[in-house]
């Protein structure tokens, strides 16, 4: 019997040093919350191959949600399962593969792959010998913004989205500037100097180049948030330095002289997908607005269009959009100048001629000059301007002056109207927001004034009259003649409320003429004909 009793002790006394041995041994498992386990071995394979391309194989076991390769050569980590690197320059790189679990439990592995030559051939990707301007080792390509707005349409057209601006911001996700777009030249006026910097990307014997020349000194970013103290710390975005507490849109100002930096480019995996294109450093395009990894939503030889997501999470998180053209196809002066102000020989368009003082950007899709489709009444001319109302909420033309409206004597705009009665006038659409109630498409012309300096808040303190001052619905299928008079149209109040019952004729700071049919707001279609416009006439 005591041998028995013995010999059971010994048993169980080997399997408690077994299970302890075990626990202790194993170095890929965590423990996960409540003290359970999620059994993990990291591991992977990997082969070299022409180019110093490099395959990594993940061939980890156990039940992981996310893989996080880092290359060991300070490029950003890639989050595939498996994965591919190059690397340009010979060396041993530490390779470490992260992989983890839906409870956060991790586990990694670490493997160090010799590279023995220089080969930086790999680099050149189609994406890659776009951005540098060739396909061998010197290659460089210099890029700006296009300042004046030349290939903005291009862009649009091309990528079936809203474009507004050389840069500007839209919905989180639409790949768009929907919400503001930047006017041509629009900062020179408060003094930045954005459009004299460059960016001359490069390949160099060592690999990927980014040198950054920015002659004013000086970087710009939007929201707190995303302004970090530590990479910009003499940013004046914030009220109190010490507590960051600057208003969520506030403007930042910091020293920035650009320099040397490295990048790297990814290119999409399915047909769906966009090049990546990141940078190292304080690197970044332009506008800091958080994040230094850019999907190429466009890219040619001569355009270069990029979508930045707002780090901010939930309601808050919105688009950037970047275009950016070859330095040697933006000139120092307006090659397209906007007709001269009101009053000059300027101030009217039949759209007889081959080229018309209005702008369709990109809310409005289709707009144009067109064959005049209702020669009758009291508009028999050859040519009317059509504008199609997209599902874009705010879908508008506009008229750019190149000075301010003088409004104390020229004050009032005609033009004649044609509301075709074919127009779905019924049917609901979807609302830009709750504060909004007019879901229909509706049978009005709306005019608004704006100072373009204003950009996406212009809105604040637009001048806006409807149907020539009417709230009646225009008539159908005839053309008819409209006065807009903005003599004592009332200004919208401003962040101050400063401007809060100022009538037009006293204002000195508009510039912009907004056309919009249909009603903003919502996202029902339609198409509507104006011609014969007369700005600022004097009665």
């Amino acid at each position: 019997m005591k041998q028995k009793l013995a010999t059971c002790l010994w048993a169980l006394l080997c399997s408690a040093v077994a299970m302890t041995s075990c626990k202790e041994n194993d170095d890929n498992n965590d423990s996960g919350e409540g003290g359970e386990t999620t059994q993990l071995t990291a591991d992977f394979t990997f082969a070299i191959g022409e180019n110093n391309l490099v395959t990594f194989t993940n061939t980890s076991s156990g039940s992981y949600a996310a893989s996080e390769w880092s290359f060991g050569d300070q490029s950003p980590v890639a989050t595939t399962k498996d994965a591919t690197h190059t690397y340009p320059t010979a060396g041993t790189y530490h390779v470490t593969l992260k992989i983890t679990a839906s409870d956060a439990t991790e586990a990694t592995k670490q493997k160090d792959v010799v590279i023995e030559h220089d080969d930086v051939s790999g680099l050149l990707t189609p994406t890659v010998q776009k951005l540098i301007g060739g396909s061998t080792v010197g290659s460089e390509q210099v890029w700006v913004l296009d300042r004046w707005n030349s290939y903005i349409a291009e862009v649009a057209e091309e990528t079936g989205k809203t474009i507004l601006g050389h840069y500007g911001l839209g919905e989180f996700e639409s790949y768009s500037s929907a919400w503001w777009g930047a006017g041509k030249d629009e900062k020179t006026a408060i003094g930045w100097r954005i459009y004299e910097e460059t960016f001359t990307f490069s390949l160099a014997g060592s690999g990927l180049k980014l040198d950054i020349n920015n002659p004013g000194g000086k970087g710009y970013g939007r929201l707190k948030d995303n302004i970090s103290s530590s990479k910009f710390p003499d940013a004046t975005a914030w009220l109190d330095p010490t507590k960051d507490n600057a208003a969520s849109d506030a403007e930042a100002e910091f020293t920035y002289a650009g320099g040397s930096y490295t990048f790297s480019v990814t290119e999409p995996a399915t047909e769906d997908d966009y090049p990546r294109l990141t940078l190292t450093g304080d690197a970044f395009l332009t506008y800091w607005v958080g994040t230094q990894e850019y999907e190429i939503i466009y890219l040619t030889n001569e355009v270069l269009a990029v979508r930045a997501p707002d780090p901010k999470d939930g309601e808050d998180a919105f688009d950037w959009i970047f275009v950016f053209i070859r330095q040697d196809l933006c000139p120092e002066e307006d090659p397209n100048p906007d007709p001269g102000p009101n009053g000059g020989p300027n101030n009217s368009d039949d759209f007889e001629g081959e080229e018309s003082i209005i702008t369709a950007d990109g809310t409005s899709t289709g707009s144009g000059v067109v064959d005049n489709p209702f020669k009758t009444g009291l508009n028999t001319s050859d040519k009317v301007y059509k504008f199609e109302k997209t599902a874009d909420y705010y879908s508008s033309v506009y008229y750019w002056s190149s000075e301010k409206f003088d409004l104390s004597t020229n004050n009032k705009i005609k033009v004649k109207v044609y509301i075709p009665s074919t127009n779905d006038y019924a049917t609901e659409g979807a609302l830009a927001g709750e504060w909004l109630s007019i879901k229909t498409l509706q049978k009005q012309l709306v005019l608004k004034l704006q100072d373009s300096e204003k950009g996406g808040n212009a809105w604040q303190n637009q001048i806006e009259v409807k149907n020539a001052g009417s709230d009646d619905a225009l008539a159908t299928d005839t053309w008819i003649n409209l006065t807009f008079d903005f003599a004592n149209a009332s200004s919208g109040a401003d962040e101050a409320g400063d401007l809060k019952g100022v009538a037009a004729s006293e204002r000195t700071d508009l510039d912009k003429i907004i056309i919009q049919f249909g009603q903003e707001g919502h996202d029902r279609t339609g198409t509507f004909y104006f011609d014969d416009l007369e700005f600022f006439v004097e009665e």
